[in-house]
This record gives structure tokens, sequence and C-alpha cells, in this order.
């Protein structure tokens, strides 16, 4: 592949994960549950249910260990069964103020 086409292919999939976003904590987020459920970003949605697809409380442990370090906060675990998708988490954490 030349690089110039890896360059286009590569900002064309940024713009379609920004395009499922809506602001810079849904994206943090989103690439969370990327890494932690091994889900192609592409693949997940700011409206899926974070255990709907593939999350389960050691996961969510993890996301909470990961979202505190970055949001230098203290989230705890019920708060992702409390706003279990990224609209809901990160609307959560807007309004926490970080």
């Amino acid at each position: 592949m030349s690089l110039l086409k890896h360059s286009i292919e590569k900002d064309c999939l940024k713009q379609i994960v920004k395009s499922k976003t809506r602001n810079e904590c849904d994206r943090i987020i989103l690439n969370m549950w990327s890494d932690i459920l091994e889900v192609n970003s592409l693949d997940i949605d700011i409206d899926d249910n974070f255990f709907e697809i593939g999350g389960q409380s050691m996961l969510a442990s993890m996301m909470i260990i990961k979202a505190n370090q970055i949001f230098k906060y203290k989230c705890s675990i019920k708060d992702v069964y409390s706003y279990p998708t990224i609209r809901m988490f990160s609307d959560y954490i807007r309004r926490m103020g970080i």
C-alpha cells in the first residue's frame, strides 16, 4: 500500500470516529472501551451499552481505573452500571466538571 493511500485511509477513519462522537470526552471514552473490550472503535456507537457489547464486571473495573487516571476523578464501578453508554458516562463526567 502506498504511503499516500495509507495516510488517506487513516484520515478517513479518524473522521468516522469523530463523526460518531460529540466531544473530546466521548472520544476518550470510546478509545478506552475499544482498548478494554478489544473491539474496533468503528464498531462502537456512543449509545451502545457497555455490558451488551462484551463488557462485564472485571472489564468495568478496568475501565474505572483508566477513567480515574485520565479524568483525575474518583469514578466508581457503580457509575459504569448507572451510565452504561458512552453518551451517558461522558455527560456524567462532564457534569462533574472534569
